[in-house]
């Protein structure tokens, strides 16, 4: 099962799957996210949630 990502600002798309962070997938479809550690430890890559859609 997949996830799909929207990012508000830039309206751009991309899926996410399971046991798979957000900065990889942002990663593999050429995203570039803002970030400085790769573990979440740092918190550069901190986002916000604005709609959990289906979980």
């Amino acid at each position: 099962m997949s996830y799909r990502i929207q990012i508000a600002e830039t309206q751009q798309v991309f899926f996410v799957e399971r046991g798979e962070t957000l900065l990889q997938a942002a990663g593999r479809s050429s995203i570039v996210l803002p970030h400085d550690c790769q573990l979440g430890g740092c918190g550069t890559c901190r986002i916000r949630l604005l709609d959990a859609g289906a979980l």
